[in-house]
């Protein structure tokens, strides 16, 4: 039970809300009296435990109800340590959701005393703290890129766990490092979620961070020529995808342009291989080939009458063959008017002099005949017609 301090009349280890009656008797030897009092032992309120709180920058922050042991006890609270969190450094009664801003700070913790009065009992004062986090950035290591299929990425990213999402279709990944091939043409997204070690998390989305482009394709058409002196050659550039192209004619010179016009320099007949290599921004590049053949034309004609009198002029028949024919294939035959054969040929070179067997023939109309096969189509050509001997 209570004790009382016969002295002072002090009353202790009494039990709250518990009215005492007190009697009160003056000593023996004397003259004895006696009052009776009542006394009423008010309770000290206790506060609830309050547990601490945390949050990230710019979440919402409820603080637990400050609950007591005495219904109507006034609660009074105080901030300790850290900093003002927006709501003040003391107050009374619950403090109540807010927003937490860290300004500017990586980290703040705050610590508050609560204390609680009831009928003029102060009970012992509780103590909690509010912790806010900062949000973790999103500090990429790895520069936007851009070039053909694969385009293969390498991406960094320490502040924080992330998870990555590479905006193509495909499964993200969790880590700090990661690598991605795209194979898609377009430019792609990637988004990350950043959690940090305090719980805190960002998303964040890289705008067309990779973009694969499309694989150039050359191609080409030219007009061609048959013909020496017909040697300037237009290219029509049909390719797609490419920014730049380099042509190679086969004959040493080049050019950058889309649709060159080139003029060959043709020392007789041959095939020139010309090659187009269209790059687009990316460096990627793809060639086309073409074979560009020039032929020389055929050029030859067959003389009517010769005069193999012995003197400088005109003493050897035989067709002039310029150009376009095979010297390797190549026979001329003249016959008298019996049908019998003079003279033969497998030289161009190589004419009849108007004898036959060592001796010289009559003067006449003559048939010769010629037979040879072209440069140009290996085509083999058959000609013939008279000739006059005069002497």
């Amino acid at each position: 039970g209570a004790t009382i301090n016969a002295t002072t009349g002090e009353i202790s280890n009494g039990v709250g809300g518990t009215t005492y009656t007190v009697e009160y008797t003056t000593p023996a030897g004397g003259c004895q009296s006696s009052s009776t009092e009542t006394v009423t032992v008010n309770p000290v309120p206790l506060i609830t435990p309050i547990p601490d709180e945390a949050g990230c920058d710019g979440s919402m922050i409820t603080v637990n109800t400050f609950n007591t042991s005495i219904p109507g006890t006034n609660v009074s609270w105080s901030l300790t340590s850290g900093p003002d969190l927006g709501f003040g450094g003391q107050g009374t009664g619950n403090i109540g959701p807010f927003t937490t801003v860290l300004n500017n700070q990586t980290t703040s913790n705050s610590t508050f005393e609560v204390t609680s009065e009831y009928n003029g009992c102060i009970g012992e004062p509780e103590q909690f703290s509010i912790s806010i986090y900062a949000l973790p950035n999103a500090q990429l290591i790895g520069d936007a890129i851009q070039g053909c299929a694969p385009v293969v990425v390498e991406l960094e990213q320490y502040n924080g766990t992330t998870t990555w999402n590479f905006g193509d279709g495909s499964a993200t990944q969790t880590g700090n490092v990661v690598s991605h091939a795209y194979y898609t043409p377009g430019c792609h997204d990637i988004s990350l979620q950043i959690n940090s070690a305090e719980g805190c998390t960002i998303d964040t989305t890289l705008i067309d961070y990779v973009c694969v482009l499309e694989d150039p394709i050359a191609a080409f058409t030219h007009t061609n020529t048959n013909n020496i002196f017909e040697n300037s050659v237009t290219f029509n550039n049909l390719s797609s995808n490419a920014t730049t192209y380099q042509w190679s004619f086969g004959d040493g010179n080049f050019s950058e342009e889309i649709d060159p016009v080139h003029v060959y320099s043709i020392n007789g007949s041959g095939n020139y291989q010309i090659m187009l290599i269209a790059e687009n921004e990316a460096e990627c590049a793809d060639t086309a080939y073409s074979t560009l053949p020039i032929e020389e034309p055929l050029i030859y004609y067959v003389p009517n009458a010769f005069t193999p009198d012995g003197d400088i002029y005109n003493q050897v028949f035989k067709p002039v063959m310029t150009q376009g024919f095979d010297p390797y294939d190549y026979v001329f035959t003249i016959y008298n008017r019996w049908g019998e054969m003079v003279f033969e040929s497998y030289n161009a070179a190589v004419g009849w002099d108007g004898t036959y067997g060592g001796k010289p023939v009559q003067d006449g109309v003559y048939t010769w005949r010629l037979e040879f096969k072209t440069m140009q189509s290996d085509e083999r050509r058959s000609d013939g017609g008279h000739l006059t001997l005069i002497r």
